[in-house]
């Protein structure tokens, strides 16, 4: 009778180890295949376009319809971002 618990439990152990080792085997493949990355560089250009009627006389409280656009002329693609502010005074 223990001969019998003594092998099954043996066999169970063993089959186990084996799963394992196969495992971390098939693992450290997979983990040690390189990987190409390929980084470029480019040119990237910004120009604003502002469109809105020169020579009006604004007043404090009023409003001017100004559309403004932001170009890429350079050679690749880029992500824009742009921050609108009011304010008053003398743009430099």
């Amino acid at each position: 009778m223990k001969k019998t618990y003594f092998r099954i439990i043996s066999t169970l152990l063993l089959s186990v180890l084996f799963i394992m080792s196969v495992g971390m085997t098939l693992a450290a493949w997979k983990i040690n295949t390189p990987a190409l990355n390929i980084i470029s560089m480019g040119e990237v250009r910004g120009k604003i376009i502002e469109v809105y009627e020169k020579g009006q006389t604004v007043y404090p409280g009023s409003e001017v319809n100004k559309e403004v656009r932001v170009k890429n002329r350079g050679q690749r693609g880029c992500f824009r971002k742009s921050k609108n502010r009011k304010s008053m005074g003398r743009s430099a």
